[in-house]
């Protein structure tokens, strides 16, 4: 649903003033009234309409304001959204009586249309963060076969939606290894037990709940998700991604203790609509392992004494964006969890309880805060516990009454636009959604390399290729695509694996238009022969998959853009790529640019390990947004770098980690042959003692301030 409002406005000098506020009461009365309706609401309305001559005309009106502004604040909350409301209510005697009604009255347009355009029906509204989220959504709704790709959870037997969850991924993973998303529609459920899911068997879920699926918790916890078996690396960091939980949607009413426990779960990624009641939304702890490169988003949590803590060993990349936490004691707690690279941005805090904390560390964490509110009189935004580096705040809103923090304090910023990650296009713009017709691999035949190309052909006027589930799929040769001028997508479900023997590239994609690719486990093999995964001049391109994986004599993404377009790599991690000793540093890197550039690059969430070169940047990009990436060359690749940029890089590395142990001569942006380096909010680095240079050639614009360039680690 989305809708457009129109009051007046009378002007000054208005005669019969009480004409043009009346009418405007009157149609906010039924525009409300019928936002109420669409959301199951009950008690909105009633407004005054003062007649001609009233005395004492503020009273009646500015008991409507109060009322409509509750009425609004009502129709919010139940979709999770905030940043409505604050009307003026002027006194007796005010001059210009018009000017702070008129901006009441703009103020309640702008607010019924955000609240009209969330009411998504049986789909989840669309999410801003730049986020996988959007294409699956999109995918369960315009979908019309959805065998082997698609599970609706509420055609299976089961006494409440938990059962009937157990039982289609039971069925998910006895007919397809458990590699497809799990749907469920709009509706009113009943969820009477734990769910468990063991990542290493059912391989990393992906749970889409309808922005309308309103669901009563009576169990002790929602979710009780864990990873079995043996994955892990030197540090704990599982070598097989498929092993996270995705878990979109849904109106959650907790009962218990709260929503989702989860054990030894790397990378894991959560966007409830809204968490009412309950101790804890998430709760992440250790078993064996570490419990990294976790991303909250877009989500409300109401009445939860704890909504997210980490009492594990490393919370390392963390990305915490688009949440509101309303009626909370401690909003984000890391327990005894390191914290290095978090990314907290546009985190509302509403209605703390007393002496409450927003955001608390009490061990080494890094990374930076941005445009955080805090509207109580009482507490905290940050708690610093401890003798501990603590993450840094830029342009933090805080009232009168509330603390910016305490513990130690923090760097702090405010009004410097290249700092500003709460204004990035990562943030507040969402992310792709599929273009439609949607065709079927399996319809077509052949091996999948024929199917896809069949596919595209077929798709004159644009649209997606999907590939159904199924265990593993064999690529034995280059898919090859032309676009000219249409926008294609080519999706599978998050966790399938692709075996990649082609001698070539695994896409070789080329012609103007749009390229998406999203979703997959893309192995090549590790004999370092492989030129690389992606090679391109497409203008405008969307990657987002679960991993590309051993490539280690080539490249993940070599682009060539043929004109410059918006490019956008994001919830993607990429793993030996680059990385034989034999490899061409010169030509390869996990992510190039070259060819005419980029007007817009955005790189969000993605994560890069045992490389050499991770970032290259042959080509201008004039507006870069660099978000939440970590990097971890590991041993055996002395003189890794991060980031070369032999171009103008116009834009801001916000919280970059670069982590290389026993990595000799490491560095993280080396500027050799650029005069315009993108900037560096809060960069973290370490290498176990041996020399890290943080930038090489042009320094960039730090903050904090830096002024060590070579050190053994950069700890802001």
């Amino acid at each position: 649903m989305s809708k457009s409002y129109n009051y007046n406005t009378p002007a000054e000098g208005t005669l019969d003033w009480h004409i043009p506020l009346n009418e405007n009461f009157s149609a906010i009365e039924s525009d409300v009234q019928e936002l109420a309706n669409e959301l199951g609401v009950s008690g909105v309305g009633g407004y005054n309409t003062p007649a001609e001559g009233s005395l004492d005309w503020d009273n009646p009106l500015n008991e409507n304001f109060s009322a409509i502004e509750s009425d609004v604040q009502t129709l919010a909350n139940e979709l999770g959204i905030s940043g409505v409301g604050g009307y003026n209510t002027p006194a007796e005697g005010t001059l210009d009586w018009h000017v702070p009604l008129n901006n009441n009255f703009e103020s309640i347009m702008d607010d019924l249309s955000t609240v009209s355009d969330n009411i998504g029906g049986d789909q989840l509204s669309k999410m801003s963060t730049l986020s996988v989220a959007d294409v699956y959504l999109s995918l369960v709704n315009d979908l019309d076969d959805r065998s082997q790709a698609v599970y609706d959870a509420t055609t299976f037997d089961g006494s409440s939606l938990a059962h009937q969850v157990e039982n289609a991924m039971s069925a998910m993973g006895s007919e397809i290894d458990g590699r497809a998303v799990l749907e469920v529609p709009a509706g009113t459920y009943s969820w009477d037990k734990t769910v468990e899911i063991d990542t290493g068997s059912v391989l990393g879920p992906m749970l889409c709940f309808a922005n309308d699926a309103a669901i009563d918790v009576t169990a002790d916890w929602a979710f009780n998700v864990r990873r079995s078996g043996d994955g892990s690396n030197y540090y704990g960091l599982t070598n097989d991604p498929r092993n996270q939980i995705q878990v979109y949607g849904g109106k959650w009413t907790l009962q218990g203790t709260g929503w989702m426990s989860a054990v030894d779960i790397y990378r894991g990624l959560i966007a409830p609509v809204v968490i009412r009641g309950g101790t804890h939304g998430l709760l992440v702890r250790d078993g064996q392992d570490f419990s990294e490169g976790w991303s909250v988003r877009d989500a409300t949590f109401e009445g939860v004494s704890e909504p997210i803590r980490f009492n594990c060993q490393s919370g390392d990349q963390q990305l915490l964006a688009n949440l509101t936490f309303r009626d909370f004691q401690t909003g984000v707690f890391l327990d005894q969890a390191s914290g290095q690279n978090l990314t907290a941005s546009n985190l509302v805090f509403e209605s703390p309880r007393s002496d409450a904390v927003g955001l608390r560390f009490n061990k080494y964490t890094t990374g930076t805060v941005y445009g955080a509110v805090w509207t109580g009189s009482t507490g905290a935004l940050l708690w610093n516990d401890g003798n501990y580096t603590r993450p840094s705040v830029v342009d933090a809103d805080i009232a009168d009454g509330g603390s910016l923090w305490k513990g130690l304090e923090p760097d702090a910023s405010s009004d410097v636009p290249w700092q500003q990650c709460q204004d990035s296009p990562v943030v507040v713009d969402g992310g792709p959604q599929i273009t439609t017709p949607v065709v079927r691999t399996d319809s077509y035949s052949g091996s999948l390399a024929d199917q896809i190309e069949a596919a595209a052909g077929d798709l004159s006027e644009g649209g997606t290729i999907l590939i159904s589930g199924q265990d593993s799929y064999d690529i034995g040769r280059t898919i090859s695509l032309t676009l000219g001028g249409r926008d294609i997508s080519v999706v599978s479900a998050w966790n399938v694996r692709f075996n990649v023997t082609t001698s070539g590239w695994t896409f070789d994609v080329t012609g103007a238009g749009h390229l998406g690719i999203y979703g997959g486990f893309w192995h090549g093999q590790n004999d370092g022969s492989k030129p690389g995964w992606l090679t391109t001049d497409v203008p405008n391109l969307d990657v987002a998959v679960n991993a590309v994986w051993f490539f280690p004599g080539g490249s993940g993404i070599n682009a060539t853009p043929r004109s410059k377009g918006s490019y956008r790599i994001f919830d993607t991690r990429f793993h030996k790529i680059c990385e034989t000793n034999e490899v061409d540093l010169a030509s390869n890197a996990c992510v190039q640019i070259g060819g005419s550039g980029c007007a817009e690059l955005l790189l969000s969430h993605i994560e890069t390990s045992e490389t050499k070169r991770c970032y290259r940047f042959n080509a201008a990009v004039d507006d870069f947004h660099g978000v939440r990436l970590s990097a971890h060359p590991w041993s055996e690749n002395d003189g890794a770098k991060f980031a070369e940029t032999n171009a103008s890089l116009t834009g801001t590395w916000f919280n970059v980690k670069w982590e290389a142990p026993r990595n000799s001569n490491s560095i993280v942006f080396d500027n050799s042959n650029t005069s315009s380096p993108a900037d560096a909010v809060e960069p973290w680095s370490w290498a176990d003692g041996e020399p890290v240079e943080l930038w090489r050639g042009t320094k960039p614009q730090f903050f904090p301030g830096i002024d060590t360039r070579v050190d053994t680690a950069h700890i802001p």
